[in-house]
């Protein structure tokens, strides 16, 4: 993977002509934390106090089920906002919009801080390595406040070619995911997946800093 804060990653984007690199540490984690920083990535439009950040986090996953996506993209969401909310006082991002394109899951955000108006943000889901090191990459790039400039950097943000086909789903996970959908053990397959799902959970246990 590639280093954080390299200005690159999985997604293509470029900040707003004139905007300038600036230092917003990204979030701290763990020492025994399976969740990586791939990229991290900040700018400033001069003489105001607008932002563009832009990450990806990742962790290697060696088997996939559709249905943990929701639970990867909010742990996606959930840094985007601590973000959002060390920017501009605003707690949380809303979701107004989500698409597949190819193997990335792409959500459109939004939110309203106190200090600076209206947010808007992109994030992205989806799987980036080789056939034997599959690793879930979640990317975000958020726009703190919006603007014409700043949203069409995020307009023009697609996933790159890194992106692959997820992992094949392993014959455990896909029982308990079929039992899931059994109407006669919706309870317990909500229960046993909920277990399975511990192969993401690491998306849900590290918070970042917020200020």
């Amino acid at each position: 993977m590639r280093p954080p804060g390299d200005g690159r990653g999985p997604v293509r984007s470029s900040p707003p002509a004139g905007w300038l690199r600036v230092d917003i540490p990204a979030p701290d984690l763990p020492p025994d934390s399976e969740l990586s920083i791939d990229a991290w990535t900040a700018w400033e439009e001069p003489g105001r106090a607008a932002h563009l950040v832009s990450g990806c986090l990742g962790v290697d996953l060696r088997t996939w089920a559709d249905e943990a996506a929701p639970l990867a993209l909010e742990r996606v969401v959930a840094t985007t906002s601590s973000v959002a909310t060390r920017l501009a006082s605003v707690g949380t991002l809303r979701v107004r919009g989500e698409e597949h394109r190819g193997n990335v899951v792409v959500q459109e955000l939004t939110g309203a801080g106190d200090s600076v108006g209206k947010l808007s943000a992109r994030a992205f889901l989806g799987f980036v390595g080789p056939p034997d090191r599959p690793h879930l990459e979640g990317c975000f790039l958020l726009c703190a406040p919006t603007s014409p400039s700043c949203e069409s950097s995020l307009a023009s943000a697609a996933p790159g070619e890194e992106f692959v086909s997820p992992p094949v789903t392993s014959t455990p996970l896909r029982a308990i995911v079929s039992a899931v959908h059994h109407p006669r053990a919706v309870v317990l397959g909500s229960l046993m997946l909920a277990v399975a799902l511990g192969i993401v959970a690491i998306w849900t246990r590290p918070r970042p800093r917020t200020k």
